[in-house]
């Protein structure tokens, strides 16, 4: 106990002297103002402070500061020495983005500057945190079957209103694709081209902005454990698996490991669809062989070293991977299975199919469901007490695509709505 309370009392001493040493540092600037600073600012507005005497090398860092309801030992939750998103610098002037992620907050701002902080005012922040339920996103780009705008937009989940809000609208020779989430990072993770140019991104949806440019992946992979893998070629010979997710939150890296391409195999042919954690063991991937067939590529990784295996070839216009969680049946107390599949579209000029990829022999299952028009993506939002329901967009007639819901419980459809110009759908949150 009396260790506990030493130290307690050292990291009270500690959080002291750092909130002295801020007010100990040298003015680096005078004449210090922040536009709109009486105003509550959302998560992504700019913020301008003005001063006289800005370097080039100056940043902004943030201290956040939000209350926290019925705890009188600590009523107010922090986040410190936070690196604001900087959009604009002159010589008088600093421009960054309001934060997201962190709940209705006051906000002090630091300018620091060879390791010394100057405190620049304070501003107040609505919440930006990630929203408890998975929000719907489509995405136009060159796949769409449309004349439309490329960007992102929200798509209400509410059937008997399904309204459209624009998120973002990408410039002349600019597109986003393969599009994925990891729940709770209210961000989509995909490819961004740029005039022929192509880079793994990040988009916020809490700041509106883009973040994290690297080099370019095949194609990313949800898994089970909300995070982002990426595939991608280390030689002419092998593929190999990043964890995004780590990497941009900046957590201890790994040597990822080296999966040797199976003879035949187009690594860029692994790059139409994003590819998902089929169970604990494997990685769900669709190989477009470009002569009107799909081919499943799984990457097998329960012995240690990941192999990956291709197989035969389907006629099909699209071969789509998606996971699922759904209660074992037969079972007493309740018992979830992890599992991913295919969604053959119209396979054979027939319906278009969902089927599990069964891993003991490596084979498709039978359908557990059918829908007549072809499928274009395929999104599913689980929890460890299943999969509460699987969109699909479905091509449509002249008015556009349509999306339904598959609720695993019922084993029924729900339509959505129908008129949409997206090539791709995503849940997010």
């Amino acid at each position: 106990m009396r260790r506990i309370h030493f130290l307690l009392l050292l990291s009270l001493l500690f959080a002291a002297c750092s909130d002295d040493d801020k007010e100990k540092q040298p003015a680096f600037v005078t004449n210090i103002t922040i536009s709109d600073a009486d105003k509550t600012f959302d998560p992504g507005d700019a913020v301008t402070v003005k001063a006289d005497g800005f370097q080039s090398g100056d940043q902004i860092i943030l201290d956040i500061y939000w209350p926290i309801a019925d705890n009188p030992l600590f009523p107010e939750g922090y986040s410190r020495y936070i690196h604001a998103v900087t959009t604009e610098q002159t010589a008088n002037s600093i421009t960054f983005l309001a934060p997201g992620h962190w709940p209705a907050s006051r906000v002090e701002i630091f300018l620091t500057r060879m390791g010394q902080l100057q405190l620049l005012g304070k501003i107040s922040v609505s919440d930006g945190q990630s929203p408890q339920e998975p929000q719907l996103y489509g995405i136009t780009n060159s796949r769409s079957n449309a004349v439309y705008p490329f960007g992102i937009e929200h798509v209400s989940l509410d059937a008997s209103n399904a309204s459209v809000t624009p998120v973002v609208r990408l410039p002349e020779g600019q597109e986003f694709s393969l599009a994925v989430n990891n729940p709770g990072s209210n961000c989509l993770y995909g490819v961004l081209e740029q005039d022929g140019l192509y880079a793994t991104n990040c988009f916020d949806l809490s700041m509106h902005y883009w973040k994290g440019m690297r080099n370019h992946f095949i194609t990313l992979c949800e898994t089970y454990e909300n995070r982002i893998m990426a595939i991608g070629l280390a030689d002419e010979k092998h593929l190999t698996i990043y964890d995004i997710t780590s990497s941009y939150t900046r957590n201890s890296q790994v040597t990822p490991p080296l999966i040797e391409l199976p003879e035949g195999l187009n690594p860029e042919a692994l790059g139409r669809y994003p590819g998902v954690q089929g169970n604990e063991s494997c990685i769900l991937l669709s190989a477009d062989n470009g002569d009107g067939t799909f081919s499943p590529a799984v990457i097998y990784t329960n012995n240690g070293q990941p192999y990956m295996r291709l197989y035969a070839p389907i006629r099909t216009d699209a071969l789509i991977p998606f996971q699922i969680i759904f209660r074992a049946p037969n079972k007493e107390a309740a018992y979830y299975i992890k599992a991913g599949g295919y969604v053959i579209s119209s396979a054979n000029g027939g319906d278009t199919e969902l089927c599990l990829w069964k891993v003991s022999t490596e084979e498709m299952e039978e359908p557990f469901t059918t829908f007549p028009n072809p499928a274009r993506s395929v999104t599913t939002f689980s929890t460890e007490h299943g999969t509460q329901k699987l969109y699909v967009l479905f091509e449509g007639s002249r008015n556009g695509n349509i999306i339904e819901a598959y609720d695993p419980a019922t084993e029924k459809w729900e339509f959505l709505n129908s008129g949409f110009p997206y090539s791709e759908i995503v849940l997010a949150r």
